[in-house]
């Protein structure tokens, strides 16, 4: 066996005074013992070193070699006195471990890979812009499905081994959906044609549905397809009910071709459009050119399933194959996998896309995408990798930029008030594309576009002037889950935030923000923090998206710096957490030695209220009456009488809709020789939902002039007499 060089080649010791340590001893023990170990003078061990070895002259050592294993050690001077002890020192033979690491990671691989290889689409009919597959197309006025193999022929493996589709085939007698009991409608009374409904039900939101037919409901935690119509204009989908929850999820929305080779793209909707299951189809070719067709979703797993229906097809991962379950076992498929299609309920098969060919995919994409102007977009760094299909592509020493004028995809013009996304192709061109991606991680460990081969990178809002919108910027999900840098967003003026923007840092310095938020619809579970930090008497106005509100209201005022709230969505409004409590105080002041007033009984009264301070934002204070802005609010307050007005007794009167809102304490203050003072107190919550006036009346049974409102003290620098407290809790 050989021994493993020490740290240094040749080892040289001093003493505490920095000279070499002449006729030092070194001890070599097993770990956390005095039991002595044999050291090398070399690799080979041809020779033992001495225990302890003696230094020479200059302190060193000739050689000194170990074993794999743990290690003490003692230096010693010529006499026996102890310099340092090391213990637990581990000689590691790590080029032996990196070696058999290796050996396992490709142990590893080649299974994974053997499996994918082994049974794939290798070539075939592509899209003129890219090589996204197109060699399954529907027939569209039959339950039929093409398969192209003329004009290039469809190359597949089956097992290892190689074969090929050199003419166009049909397969026919596809099976079609049910017609009865087969329809929802979507139920969400906040969705009207909204451009986010194109994306509904993908990238973790969800499409909420209600009055669901029994064969919609019986596919609880199935995979299905859908049709969806929104009048005359219907889209074929696939996604996965949730019926629990009543909603469809995991959506591949913009992911079928029509009959004509062209891509059945998304379409938005409202509340109440009709949804209506399809007959969602696994297509697989056979060995001998066949087609297989499967109407359940399949299965990958190294063990077998239980519970499945006859036609139910498996990839045994253990053996490197597919398997079909013929009622009583699974037996040897011998395919491929080749596509989906879907059937309507006329019978006819209107949508279908070919399975992508291998490629040695990557996740690579370390764009992070931000805002450069009106027309442009640009990658955050230089020097950014991003892998398409199987091609790296390496950007050097320079930044990527993406412009709308030049970059818009081909037969596309540039629209307003619309999201466009940002793509790169498999040469290293960009593309700047209004058409939504579809989450392709399973399969091509990344999102790509919807019907070509190109990667997303990110995406931007144009706005209703045709420009940029920075604070819409977002980069592709992959980098929003790496990095969350790009989800805090500073703003100083107005505007509309994304999905991605967690926390937004509020400046009203130079003049009052609305901050319009996302659609709580596409936002389901996602929090939003709200901050203003500036100390202006500016207002930031957080409004939710159309109709949606927050909490009980349409929007909420942050008023003073610091002042912040915590929102959730929960996929139709959004709630609030959390918001930072304002308060603010009103009272009313006279000078030093100064009486309250004379109280007049026979009706309510307007007690004086002259001064504010605190979070001043939320209110405003004219001739006593106060103005609230909306929101929910904690009220208290103290209104003091002086000796012989009786009973009396204090409310919070609503100015604007003549109403009594709060009702305050009942007292009474007798006789005038007692000199007494009482005071009626009020506290309570009120919601204002519009800007209203507030005013605290009171009222008593017997008029006293000049102090009837409280007497002077003449003490203070004022004189304090009715106050009230409000603290505005949202």
């Amino acid at each position: 066996m050989a021994s493993l060089i020490s740290p240094q080649i040749k080892k040289q010791y001093f003493d505490s005074n920095g000279d070499p340590l002449t006729g030092g001893k070194l001890f070599i023990y097993e770990a956390g013992t005095t039991t002595p170990v044999t050291s090398y003078i070399d690799a080979a061990e041809s020779s033992s070193n001495a225990n302890p070895i003696i230094l020479d002259s200059r302190g060193e050592i000739d050689g000194l070699w170990l074993r794999v294993g743990s290690y003490k050690l003692v230096l010693k001077d010529s006499n026996d006195v102890t310099i340092w002890t090391e213990d637990s020192i581990t000689i590691r033979d790590v080029g032996t471990e990196l070696d058999d690491l290796s050996t396992e990671i490709t142990s590893i691989n080649t299974v994974i890979a053997t499996g994918t290889r082994s049974n794939r689409i290798a070539s075939g009919a592509v899209s003129t812009e890219s090589t996204q597959s197109r060699f399954l197309l529907p027939i569209g006025s039959t339950n039929q499905v093409k398969t192209l193999g003329t004009s290039v022929n469809l190359v597949y493996f089956v097992e290892g081994v190689q074969h090929s589709i050199i003419s166009d085939f049909v397969a026919s007698g596809l099976v079609s959906p049910p017609l009865t009991n087969n329809t929802a409608s979507v139920n969400d009374a906040n969705l009207s044609d909204n451009d986010a409904t194109k994306t509904l039900g993908e990238f973790g939101t969800a499409i909420p549905y209600d009055g669901a037919g029994s064969e919609i409901t019986s596919l609880n935690g199935s995979v299905a397809g859908f049709k969806i119509s929104n009048g005359s204009t219907s889209e074929y989908f696939i996604a996965r009910v949730d019926n629990t929850n009543s909603q469809l999820t995991e959506a591949q929305r913009g992911y079928f071709f029509g009959s004509d080779g062209n891509p059945i793209e998304r379409i938005s909707f409202s509340d109440n459009d009709t949804i209506t299951l399809m007959k969602l189809t696994w297509l697989y070719l056979k060995s001998n050119g066949n087609i297989l067709a499967s109407y359940d979703e399949p299965y990958y797993s190294t063990t077998m399933p239980t519970g499945v229906s006859d036609g139910t097809m498996w990839f045994d991962v253990g053996n490197d194959k597919w398997k079909r379950w013929n009622s009583t076992t699974f037996e040897d498929a011998e395919v491929c996998e080749l596509g989906l299609c879907v059937q309507d309920e006329n019978g006819n098969t209107v949508g279908a896309r070919g399975e992508y060919f291998y490629s040695e995919n990557s996740e690579t994409n370390t764009v992070e995408v931000s805002y450069r102007d009106t027309t442009s977009i640009k990658s955050k760094s230089r020097n950014n990798i991003v892998a398409v299909l199987g091609n790296i592509l390496r950007f050097n020493n320079s930044y990527l930029i993406a412009n709308i004028v030049s970059d818009l995809q081909d037969g596309e013009t540039e629209a307003a008030s619309t999201t466009y996304y940002w793509y790169i192709k498999e040469n290293g061109d960009k593309v700047i594309s209004p058409v939504a991606p579809l989450d392709m991680r399973g399969r091509l460990q990344g999102f790509y576009h919807s019907y070509e081969s190109w990667r997303y990178i990110g995406k931007v809002f144009n706005n209703s002037s045709l420009d940029f919108e920075g604070s819409s910027v977002e980069s592709s999900p992959e980098q929003i889950s790496r990095a969350q840098e790009g989800s805090v967003i500073n703003l100083t003026t107005s505007a509309t935030i994304s999905i991605k923007n967690d926390i937004v840092i509020c400046d009203a310095t130079s003049g009052a923000i609305t901050v319009g938020l996302p659609s709580a619809v596409i936002s389901k579970g996602r929090q939003l923090f709200l901050n203003k930090n500036d100390s202006s008497a500016n207002t930031v106005v957080i409004e939710g998206y159309g109709s949606e509100s927050i909490g009980a209201f349409s929007s909420i005022t942050l008023n003073d710096q610091n002042s912040n709230c915590l929102l959730v969505s929960n996929g139709s409004s959004w709630a609030i957490l959390s918001k930072t409590v304002e308060k603010v105080f009103i009272k009313d002041h006279k000078g030093s030695g100064v009486d309250s007033g004379s109280f007049t009984t026979g009706a309510w009264r307007k007690r004086d209220l002259n001064t504010v301070t605190g979070a001043t934002g939320i209110v405003s204070l004219n001739s006593s009456v106060i103005t609230l802005v909306p929101g929910h609010y904690s009220i208290n307050w103290r209104a003091p009488v002086y000796d012989g007005v009786g009973g009396h007794s204090s409310r919070l009167y609503d100015a604007d809709n003549a109403t009594e809102v709060i009702t305050g304490s009942s007292d009474y203050s007798g006789g005038s020789s007692g000199g007494t003072s009482t005071a009626s107190v009020g506290k309570g919550e009120i919601r204002v939902t519009t800007e209203t006036d507030f005013e605290l009346q009171h009222i008593c049974s017997i008029t006293k002039a000049t102090d009837g409102f409280g007497k002077k003290s003449g003490l203070a620098a004022n004189e304090v007499y009715a106050q009230i407290e409000i603290t505005k809790i949202i």
